[in-house]
């Protein structure tokens, strides 16, 4: 998973490090930076996947960096494991305004290579050394780790924040299902063609099936259409009669539960799901049954899970442990564990996670609690 993140310069992040656990919840009010970090992460995956730092899409340099310091570099740092060996990957990569890349990957102590600009600091122990143009992680021949940490970027992470027509569509739509289901749901018949082809899970779509009796009790079952999937068919129980409707005609809050169901139990897995405001046109009895699933994501491997959430009812369903405090002071973000007297609180249960979003806005170490006017 990926342990720790450093970000520099993206937006309203100016300079933040966040601890990631297993299980990662952001909360903190609108507008202090939670959508940015989540997008600081999708724009370095995407990076990596176009092999160039590339500001087109998100309105040019102007609209990413930080407002305050549009001269200074665009930088990440990231800390991960790819698998329960222990072993220790940090990867950074630096683009200056001018268009000079650094970037370097270390795994545990060792510096496989480093570059800076088109010269080599510590160049790669292969042959022949390849001339650094562009991203290089994943692209030295020969270097087996700098392959593992590519994919483990790349690949191996989901941003999701579905649309309120997501599932609606033809289905085979987006990303090639080699990567996973896209960022918006648009290859979902793909995806579940992914989970059914693999008998060795096919307990999870009958899991997949039981969990969204949670947004209608009348559900008894999901069908995909093969050889060529065309559609996915949800079969209702009622008067003793088995009815099947195309997934496209299920209400907004059904389709939008059963895409981050997908995203979870997706073949292969994720190594990290980042979910923006999962909680947007559920039905509040739905979001307990939401709450679990993330829990278990992480437990039964297949990924971690960061969300942001304005819902004290999902909230509520967190371990306080699990918490990270989003604010916002004089345009720069900072993002660190709840203030240790409100942790206090919620591990003695004299205050409920979700009242950190009413009663008492949740607090970083050292933050002054409001006081009402």
């Amino acid at each position: 998973m990926i342990k720790k993140i450093r970000i520099q310069n993206f937006r309203s992040l100016r300079d933040v490090t966040v601890d990631l656990d297993p299980l990662t919840v952001l909360i903190g009010r609108s507008g202090t930076g939670k959508s940015n970090f989540v997008n600081a992460v999708r724009f370095l995956r995407d990076s990596l996947n176009s092999r160039q730092v590339d500001f087109s899409s998100l309105g040019g340099t102007h609209r990413v960096l930080h407002v305050d310091h549009q001269n200074d570099p665009l930088a990440y740092e990231v800390e991960f494991g790819l698998d329960s060996s222990g072993t220790e990957y940090r990867y950074s990569l630096l683009w200056q305004p001018s268009g000079q890349l650094d970037e370097s990957l270390q795994v545990d102590d060792k510096t496989l290579f480093h570059r800076v600009a088109r010269k080599w600091v510590v160049p790669p122990a292969v042959a022949p050394v390849p001339q650094p143009t562009g991203v290089m992680l994943g692209a030295i021949p020969g270097l087996q780790e700098s392959t593992f940490a590519y994919v483990r970027l790349r690949s191996g992470v989901g941003c999701y924040d579905f649309p309120g027509n997501v599932l609606a569509g033809p289905g085979n739509q987006g990303s090639p299902v080699d990567r996973g289901f896209a960022d918006r749901g648009d290859n979902y018949l793909l995806v579940a063609e992914q989970i059914l082809s693999d008998l060795s899970k096919a307990r999870s779509w009958k899991r997949i099936s039981t969990s969204m009796q949670a947004v209608n009790r009348a559900v008894a079952s999901l069908t995909l259409n093969v050889p060529t999937p065309d559609r996915l068919d949800v079969g209702h129980q009622l008067n003793g009669r088995l009815l099947s409707m195309d997934v496209r005609s299920e209400s907004e809050g059904f389709r939008r539960y059963l895409a981050h169901i997908f995203a979870m139990y997706q073949n292969p897995p994720k190594q990290t799901l980042l979910f923006e405001h999962p909680e947007s046109g559920l039905h509040p009895g739905a979001l307990e049954s939401l709450a679990n699933e993330f829990k278990a994501c992480p437990k039964e491997n297949r990924g971690q899970v960061v969300l942001t959430t304005h819902s004290p009812q999902l909230l509520d369903f967190f371990p306080p442990e699990s918490l990270r405090v989003v604010d916002v002071e004089k345009l720069d973000t900072q993002i660190g564990r709840v203030a240790p007297e409100q942790m206090e609180s919620l591990r003695e249960r004299l205050l409920l996670p979700g009242e950190l979003l009413t009663v008492d806005p949740a607090r970083l170490p050292g933050q002054l609690a409001e006081v009402p006017e």
